[in-house]
């Protein structure tokens, strides 16, 4: 990630806008994610339990992405599963998206195609240095 583009402020309150408030919980997950942002690590993962707001979190890091910077996309890798079932073109077209794609929900995808395609994804991603964010409750 270029962080001469990283403007916090703007990031700040594109997150906070979607969230809907400024409530104590979001100061610090915001804090981590900015944390990832500057880091250039690679790939960032959100764990919990169903109903922890990881797919919210998720969203909002999306909705702040593209304020400032690029396109972002949410995928649900139920449905990434059932497209590729269908059209195995799916998995060229989301391993070579550009900017930020989530992976939302891993593990709970029903049909054999997740367990391949996604890993496929996810190294082509990496290869290229675009590094998913991914959602689980898998623990």
């Amino acid at each position: 990630m270029n962080t001469r583009l990283f403007d916090k402020d703007t990031f700040r309150k594109a997150f906070r806008a979607f969230l809907k408030g400024n409530r104590p919980q979001h100061d610090e997950v915001l804090a981590d994610v900015e944390a990832w942002m500057a880091s250039g690590k690679p790939g960032l993962l959100l764990m919990g339990t169903v109903g922890t707001g990881k797919t919210t979190i998720a969203h909002a890091l999306r909705c702040a992405w593209v304020h400032y910077l690029t396109v972002a996309r949410v995928y649900s890798c139920d449905w990434i599963a059932s497209q590729v079932e269908a059209d195995k073109s799916w998995t060229r077209e989301i391993a070579g998206e550009k900017g930020l794609v989530i992976l939302d929900d891993l593990g709970t995808e029903k049909r054999v195609y997740g367990e391949e395609v996604l890993p496929q994804i996810t190294s082509a991603r990496s290869a290229r240095g675009q590094y998913p964010v991914i959602t689980t409750n898998l623990t």
